[in-house]
């Protein structure tokens, strides 16, 4: 059994508490994506960022509460790197904020720590790009979006950028051949410039644009097909938002409430982080409570189908599963995840379906066991490999269990 220690949480470190909080402290538009500041701003983050509600509506599913499920906090499970805990160990020493675990639909575990509650909202990071993805799959079904049109039929802005000849499809599947790395660390790749067009974070002196649909603009191809290889890029998730936009004549928070959130019977209204232009930063920017979360995956797992209504098509959530393997295994994330795949803003791996996000973010949906977990964290780095992996562990060892 691997020694645990209890992370710190954001009271223990101090932030943000007092009445006014002492500067050094503060959670600002600078500081609240790097730790400690993190573990308070993820759920807290209307406070900082720009945001546009998606209220809830209508009659609330309700997620019962099983009376003889597995003991969660007993399940074993092992460190990428070696050793092994239960997950009740491993909970207060790691930078989760909530966890919830759903079987057949009813909740077997649900666990907050850090200041959570089961009615806050927390940073969807990138599983906001696989919520995005149910949106696109009902406005296709309607023949709203064409999955073959060329992206500039709708955005002609960005027509001659990198973007030119890629298709819808080639956004849901990241696979539009860009001159572009996704590395949120480096210095040379310097993410900062994405963060600023989002409203994510200052200039911090020669970024090429303001906004998103500025930043799209700038973006230059590779000699490669389009669809060829796998590429991670934030930025197609918010132009396939702008694309469901100009479809509808509907601005993003107002179409996901028409559409899902109030249909889905979310118990919560949520949050969608906005750019200075008002363009909603689907990529990432979703505010979700954990339970609904978990209604997201749910509705998944039962293809489609929430509160007892067919809100997805189900053609189109069998498609997410279908495996999209070629482009994967000619992309570096396949050393990561070698029996990995990509298709309409999902990750396969080990018969699920994963919703996966920076620092700690998962939704994760198992037809076998017919299981959903939800975990959402305040990790200090934005992409560790082990932190990925563990969760990874710790979602197969609690399929397995129930």
């Amino acid at each position: 059994m691997a020694e645990t220690t209890t992370v710190a949480t954001a009271a223990d470190e101090g932030v943000m508490q007092g009445f006014p909080a002492d500067r050094e402290h503060r959670v600002t538009f600078e500081n609240w994506q790097s730790p400690p500041f993190n573990r308070w701003s993820f759920h807290h983050v209307s406070e900082i960022l720009n945001t546009a509600r998606i209220p809830r509506s209508g009659e609330r599913w309700e997620l019962p509460v099983s009376a003889g499920g597995p003991d969660v906090d007993a399940v074993s499970f092992a460190f990428p790197g070696g050793g092994t805990s239960t997950i009740g160990e491993w909970l207060p020493a790691s930078f989760t904020d909530g966890m919830l675990v759903l079987r057949d639909g009813a909740v077997v575990f649900e666990h907050y720590q850090n200041g959570m509650r089961p009615e806050s909202l927390h940073l969807s990071m990138s599983v906001g790009k696989s919520m995005t993805s149910l949106l696109a799959g009902i406005l296709a079904d309607r023949g709203q979006v064409r999955l073959d049109a060329p992206v500039t039929e709708y955005v002609p802005e960005i027509d001659g950028s990198g973007y030119t000849g890629a298709t819808v499809q080639h956004l849901l599947d990241m696979a539009v051949a860009l001159d572009y790395t996704e590395d949120y660390t480096a210095a040379e790749h310097e993410f900062w410039k994405i963060d600023y067009a989002c409203g994510f974070g200052p200039d911090r002196g020669g970024a090429p644009a303001d906004c998103i649909i500025d930043l799209l603009k700038t973006f230059r191809g590779v000699d490669r097909p389009h669809g060829e290889v796998f590429l991670y890029c934030s930025p197609d998730t918010d132009l396939l938002g702008m694309i469901c936009e100009r479809v509808t004549g509907t601005r993003f928070a107002d179409l996901y409430a028409r559409e899902l959130w109030g249909p889905l019977g979310a118990e919560w209204d949520a949050d969608i982080a906005l750019d200075p232009a008002g363009t909603a930063v689907v990529d990432g920017g979703f505010d979700v409570a954990v339970r609904d979360y978990a209604r997201i995956g749910q509705m998944v797992l039962d293809g489609g189908v929430a509160n007892g209504k067919q809100l997805v098509p189900a053609a189109w959530i069998e498609e997410c599963w279908r495996p999209n393997r070629e482009p994967f295994l000619r992309s570096t994330a396949v050393e990561l995840i070698p029996d990995g795949s990509y298709h309409n803003k999902w990750w396969q791996t080990g018969g699920r379906l994963h919703a996966w996000g920076i620092h700690g973010q998962v939704i994760a949906v198992h037809r076998e066991s017919r299981t959903v977990v939800v975990i959402v964290s305040s990790e200090p780095a934005p992409d560790e490999d082990d932190a990925r992996l563990t969760h990874a562990a710790i979602v197969e060892a609690i399929t397995k269990a129930v």
